[in-house]
């Protein structure tokens, strides 16, 4: 408003002048020669055609003197608007440049974080697939020791059961308690069957047995600690990739693959229900699975990451 006010009162001023100026084109002849016939100039010397000459002469310079003065302030005004107009224009081009720059400052600093993010992704899928092997080590062991219990429980409850048999058949009594053996009746008659088994120490066999449940139970404290750290670097995973677009739904399949072999494996322990083979083939089966798994995880990183490196080097970067 307050610069549209400022352009029609210069309009006004110019209106103005223009009409002074065209006044005093008109008047000015008229006013000299009435003022010639005034009695003063009787007494002047020179005629009447050196009078206007003089007249001409002073009054010319004075409106050269006049247009000189309103072309140099128009001058001067133009150039001071021109000046102004262009400081204006450097003023908005100065700050569009720096709001471009401080924009593509910006996206630069979030495509380099990005970058950053996609790398650190990797070496936690790396370290993820060295905590995983390290796992799967452990519940080997873990299993191997919960093996030897079983045969120990086998071996000791059938050592028990046939001490009973033993005194049963040294005292000559048949009962029915012996019928739970599964021994023939025939059998328990017999004489030699303290040749026909061999024979264990229950106390060794017990003090075995013990150290390797106490064996067992050290892998599983292993085993557990080792799944905690995994379920921590897997949030630190889905957290990390977050800060990339849409890459946390593309690990997604990879983080429920490996909850899902957690869970499995915690279950089978608490179950303890299927043989050391079959235990030993699912690790197997998983070890490689997994293996195949994060190398498609890694994979789709790196792929992101080309993406990222290229786009920084063209600088086209997207937030």
């Amino acid at each position: 408003m307050a610069e549209e006010d400022k352009k029609k009162k210069g309009v006004v001023l110019f209106k103005v002048f223009g009409v002074v100026v065209i006044i005093l084109v008109i008047a000015t002849p008229i006013i000299l020669s009435v003022f010639m016939h005034a009695e003063i100039f009787s007494k002047a010397l020179g005629d009447a055609n050196g009078w206007l000459g003089y007249w001409g002469g002073y009054l010319g310079a004075i409106i050269g003197a006049i247009t000189v003065f309103i072309a140099t302030s128009l001058q001067l005004k133009s150039q001071k608007n021109l000046h102004k107009e262009t400081l204006v224009v450097q003023k908005a081009s100065i700050e569009e440049s720096a709001r471009l720059n401080d924009q593509q400052q910006r996206e630069f600093t979030i495509s380099n974080l990005r970058i950053n993010k996609i790398d650190s992704l990797v070496q936690e899928l790396l370290l993820l697939n060295l905590k995983n092997s390290e796992r799967f080590n452990i519940l080997r062991e873990c299993n191997y020791y919960n093996h030897l219990v079983k045969v120990a429980d086998e071996k000791i409850k059938k050592e028990i059961m046939l001490l009973k048999v033993e005194k049963i058949v040294e005292e000559g009594k048949v009962i029915k308690s012996t019928q739970s053996f599964k021994i023939p009746k025939e059998k328990l008659n017999n004489s030699n069957i303290k040749r026909k088994r061999r024979r264990i120490d229950i106390k060794k066999a017990l003090e075995k047995r013990n150290e390797n449940i106490n064996l067992k139970y050290e892998y599983l404290e292993q085993e557990t600690a080792k799944r905690n750290e995994i379920r921590v670097s897997s949030a630190k995973l889905k957290s990390e990739a977050m800060f990339v677009n849409g890459l946390d739904n593309e690990l997604n399949a990879f983080r429920g693959y490996q909850s899902e072999v957690i869970d499995l494996f915690y279950n089978l322990n608490v179950k303890n229900n299927i043989s050391k083979d079959e235990y030993d083939s699912l690790i197997e089966f998983h070890v490689d699975k997994f293996m195949r798994e994060n190398n498609k995880a890694i994979w789709k990183c790196k792929q992101r990451l080309d993406k990222e490196l290229l786009s920084f080097q063209k600088g086209n970067v997207t937030i």
